[in-house]
């Protein structure tokens, strides 16, 4: 009779996880990749959380437990977790726009409002009158 063994559980969702867990996790996934579903053979593999960490719900267990972690193939985790980072700072953005911690920027004038011609300006007359009674300037080095 096999015995039984108790789940690991991670401290914290840093902690590192064992090369025994991660032996038991391929054994029972015999070594198939949960994300593309193919035979990872001797390549690299992560050992993947399938509810990514990122996503944990506070109040509940976190998800850095034996039962949560499955093979994957390296590339296929990293475009997962690329994914799932995301996917997570969109909700975070749409959270601070709708609880108003995010302020919306400020418009930058379009290239069309530039293009608009300026508003004539009126001329005042005295001060051109002004100018041509104004006695001319000496040149200094002249």
């Amino acid at each position: 009779m096999a015995r039984t063994l108790k789940e690991w559980v991670g401290k914290t969702p840093d902690t590192a996880i064992p090369p025994r867990v991660r032996q038991r996790v391929w054994e029972r996934h015999a070594g198939i990749c949960h994300i593309c579903k193919g035979a990872i053979g001797h390549k690299k593999w992560h050992a993947d959380h399938v509810k990514a960490l990122i996503k944990d719900i506070p109040g509940e267990p976190h998800g850095n437990r034996e039962s949560n972690l499955a093979p994957a193939h390296d590339i296929c985790n990293l475009k997962k977790a690329a994914e799932e980072a995301a996917e997570k700072a969109e909700v975070a953005r749409m959270k601070q726009k709708h609880s108003g911690a995010r302020q919306p920027k400020k418009s930058v004038a379009s290239r069309n409002d530039l293009r608009t011609e300026p508003k004539p300006r009126k001329i005042d007359k005295a001060a051109i009158d002004a100018v041509s009674i104004a006695p001319k300037r000496r040149s200094l080095f002249g």
